[in-house]
């Protein structure tokens, strides 16, 4: 948590750890199953480790013609800021 905390959201709270460790378990999980043979892919943490899968969903939803333009990333970025993420 602290080394991923450092690498990409250093202004995260505390309440999203609990978040971030059943993500990681749900990637160890998932590697396992990699490692067995049975997927195509690993799965690693990254900046948005500390998400729940809704709030993941809820940044990238919009996916009509507008997501081209800058104000909306503007939005969405001040949007992961507010949860935490750089």
């Amino acid at each position: 948590w602290e080394d991923w905390k450092q690498t990409f959201a250093p202004q995260a709270g505390d309440a999203r750890r609990s978040i971030y460790e059943r993500a990681v378990a749900e990637i160890r999980r998932h590697n396992r199953e990699h490692d067995a043979g049975r997927s195509g892919y690993r799965m690693g943490v990254n900046q948005f480790s500390h998400l729940t899968r809704e709030e993941y969903r809820a940044l990238f939803e919009d996916l009509s013609p507008r997501w081209r333009h800058r104000e909306h990333w503007v939005r969405k970025r001040k949007q992961l800021v507010h949860l935490g993420a750089r």
